[in-house]
């Protein structure tokens, strides 16, 4: 009797420390997995910035563009009205000639 009660209580013993074992590495892999979301959320965040940052060159770039384009466009109609002036000394260059 003696000798079994001891077995159940080996038994026992083994059994809690294979569960202390388990609990240690259920903890570890926690500690892992809340590491890597850690180091993820920083690179995350990184990247965030990085994005931010373009988009404002992006948008500088735009209204560069869109200033740029205004100025070709007010050259342009200014070389038009030129051309048509000229156009017409030359036509009535012509017809005083004529």
């Amino acid at each position: 009797m003696k000798n079994e009660s001891k077995e159940d209580s080996n038994f026992w013993i083994a059994y809690a420390d294979l569960m202390a074992g388990l609990l240690f590495v259920f903890i570890l892999l926690i500690g892992t997995i809340v590491v890597k979301y850690v180091l993820t959320q920083s690179d995350l965040k990184e990247i965030k910035d990085n994005l931010n940052k373009q988009e404002a060159r992006l948008e500088e770039s735009k209204e560069e563009l869109r200033n740029k384009e205004a100025i070709v466009f007010k050259l342009s109609s200014d070389l038009n009205n030129a051309s048509s002036a000229l156009n017409l000394a030359n036509s009535q260059k012509a017809e005083l000639e004529a």
